[in-house]
């Protein structure tokens, strides 16, 4: 009886001596992993090492409104050792968009777009004859709604997120299709339109020449 009280009061500090060896070992042995865990990686390291640019066209073709719409236009910009896309671009609506208001005088006046701003991008394995290029291009423009005069004009604020696949035809020409998504805020106020009928993906077709 003696010695199995001995072995019971033994049992306690034995595993409690186990669990504190584990959880030595356990932290002995990701030390050196969370030490380069703590790198930050980041797209930009702040040197330049090779620093060019581009220009182009790009058409989209999306919904607007509930109409097939076409819009197109340019941009250019620097790109930074071949990955980093820093530039402006500018695109208009090239369609005709009527407006379908229920207001007096707008009922089927025509929905004229236009805006620029700036691009901010990034591309995916440059070095590839096929790869992957993402952006965004964000600005300022006007809506108005026309029909032989100009009837009414606002402010908007657009949004252009991209993403596509990227060819390299040559060593300074890329063609590019992809997908987007126009982005409209503010153009509500030209009349009753609803904003979510000029919020809608669409494809897109680009071409660029530059030193790439």
């Amino acid at each position: 009886m003696l010695v199995t009280k001995i072995i019971h009061q033994k049992k306690p500090q034995t595993m409690k001596s186990v669990y504190f060896s584990f959880l030595l070992i356990f932290f002995i042995s990701i030390q050196p992993s969370l030490a380069q865990d703590t790198e930050i990686k980041t797209v930009f390291d702040g040197k330049v090492e090779y620093l060019s640019g581009f220009g182009g066209t790009f058409m989209s073709f999306s919904r607007l409104n509930g109409q097939f719409a076409q819009l197109m236009g340019g941009y250019g910009g620097l790109l930074l050792n071949h990955k980093l896309i820093i530039g402006g671009y500018g695109k208009s609506l090239t369609t005709d968009i009527l407006s379908h208001s229920e207001m007096q005088g707008f009922e089927n006046t025509k929905i004229k777009l236009t805006d620029g701003g700036i691009v901010l991008g990034y591309v995916h394995n440059y070095f590839k004859s096929i790869h992957i290029t993402s952006y965004i291009m964000a600005g300022y423009g006007t809506s108005k709604l026309k029909d032989e005069l100009i009837l009414a004009e606002k402010g908007v604020i657009c949004l252009n997120p991209v993403v596509e696949f990227e060819m390299n035809i040559t060593k300074h020409l890329r063609m590019g299709f992809g997908a987007d998504c126009n982005l409209y805020y503010g153009i509500e106020r030209l009349a009753d339109l609803l904003p979510e009928n000029f919020r809608k993906p669409g494809v897109f077709v680009s071409f660029k020449g530059g030193w790439f």
